[in-house]
């Protein structure tokens, strides 16, 4: 008895339902012909995240920055995977992910789940600070979603930078 492995392959060209037939023929005479229905269906699964950037203004040296929550929703057709959450490479340290939820998430389509989690700043040096966060997703168009987190670390009044160090008028 022989045997012949067949592999279908489903790619969706729009949303929705699809079916279809699968015909072989054999040398068998009582089956000479054998249908397989097949079927699958079309998703588009699209991540919206809220906010699409973070700007935390500015925020003294050793201080905290009201967190900011970011909000992310499926809304596409489909369920939409959420696989990972965190700052890029190159994002300044000030920078931190919290309250992450448990990934992998699945959301199912037209906004009828939504994760959070937290950025938070908390300035270490004076300056423009930048990073930002990726969401990775099962979203064919953007499978990495990146939101833009700036900043501005400066001293406070009473900071001992601000204060003369020496005679000589020199600052830190």
């Amino acid at each position: 008895q022989d045997c012949l492995n067949v592999t279908v392959t489903f790619a969706p060209k729009s949303i929705g339902q699809a079916n279809n037939t699968l015909l072989v023929d054999t040398d068998d005479p009582k089956a000479a012909r054998v249908s397989v229905p097949l079927s699958g269906t079309g998703s588009n699964p699209t991540i919206s995240v809220d906010p699409t950037d973070i700007d935390f203004g500015t925020v003294y040296v050793g201080q905290s920055a009201a967190p900011r929550t970011v909000s992310v929703k499926n809304t596409g057709n489909g369920q939409l995977k959420v696989t990972a959450i965190g700052l890029t490479a190159g994002s300044s340290a000030d920078y931190k992910v919290s309250a992450r939820p448990a990934l992998p998430a699945t959301l199912r389509d037209n906004q009828q789940d939504t994760i959070t989690f937290v950025v938070e700043f908390t300035p270490t040096n004076k300056g423009a600070i930048n990073g930002a966060v990726q969401i990775d997703s099962t979203d064919a168009k953007s499978p990495q979603t990146t939101i833009a987190i700036k900043g501005t670390a400066d001293y406070s009044i009473g900071h001992p930078c601000l204060i003369q160090s020496d005679c000589s008028g020199s600052f830190c």
